[in-house]
């Protein structure tokens, strides 16, 4: 059974801040061999859910705000977690966490898919950034229930 944790930046322990650095540096930059800034300013805005299975990070993703938008992102999973349902389990709780409103990522092409199955749309052509794939993403707010 994970653990979850959704903190805004400021409310993270040391360790945790750690913990989702390290293992988005281990997945993104050393797996996916791919030199990046992940360090891109926008953590201290966010909002970070993190999963925890003892005291290992397992996944984590974060989003913040972006008027009239939700950015999301940096969702990432571990890789003896990879295949086993922890990325759609994360955006279920975030988009569960986030509400309703109008969501937009920036999505390796080859995860369209997966963002798919959770009502996001691409918008755009795919796009080369930083060597990989990828594809703007959008999901619309829904509408109000007529009562």
């Amino acid at each position: 059974m994970l653990d979850l944790i959704c903190q805004p930046f400021d409310r993270l322990t040391v360790r945790q801040l750690h913990d989702l650095l390290e293992l988005r540096c281990q997945v993104f930059i050393v797996e996916q061999n791919c030199a990046y800034d992940d360090i891109d300013g926008h953590d201290p805005e966010s909002v970070h859910l993190l999963a925890y299975d003892g005291e290992t990070l397992e996944g984590c993703c974060r989003w913040y705000p972006r008027d009239p938008q939700v950015v999301f992102g940096r969702i990432v999973t571990s890789q003896r977690t990879r295949g086993q349902g922890l990325g759609s389990y994360l955006m279920a709780e975030a988009l569960d966490r986030i509400g309703p409103t109008e969501i937009f990522l920036s999505a390796q092409a080859h995860l369209e898919p997966f963002y798919r199955r959770f009502g996001f749309i691409p918008q755009g052509e795919p796009y080369d950034d930083v060597g990989i794939l990828h594809v703007h993403m959008v999901r619309v707010a829904p509408l109000p229930t007529p009562e």
